[in-house]
């Protein structure tokens, strides 16, 4: 069962930031489909100045919101009142993380681990 208005609470912000809340990630267009990216994604990459390759496909984002469903609907089928705050897992090299799980609200920190092999991580 899908949650109604899930997607609408959900903000994703970059694991590769020390201060992520400030870090909310953008909706990008790809070359063949949308992804999400830290605002900083390749900002500076040709001038030598900070720049960060965390990113998401919109498949992850989707397999995201039904893993973040999923886990809500166990809690609620075991009589147990949601609550996701530091809820962790990975997928496909993705590391995920709920900072924020309120009725309002749930801020969800995003290391893509492949797509930073071996750049400069956590500035």
């Amino acid at each position: 069962m899908m949650i109604k208005g899930l997607w609408d609470k959900i903000k994703l912000v970059c694991g590769n930031h020390p201060d992520s809340d400030n870090m909310v990630m953008e909706i990008r267009k790809g070359a063949f489909s949308p992804f999400y990216a830290c605002p900083k994604y390749t900002q500076n990459i040709y001038n030598g100045g900070d720049y960060c390759l965390n990113r998401i496909t919109s498949v992850d984002y989707e397999k995201m919101i039904s893993h973040i469903a999923e886990e809500v609907n166990d809690m609620i089928e075991n009589d147990e009142v949601p609550n996701l705050q530091n809820l962790k897992w990975t997928r496909n090299g993705v590391e995920f993380k709920i900072l924020v799980y309120t009725n309002n609200e749930i801020v969800v920190s995003v290391l893509n681990k492949t797509a930073l092999k071996g750049l400069k991580t956590h500035f």
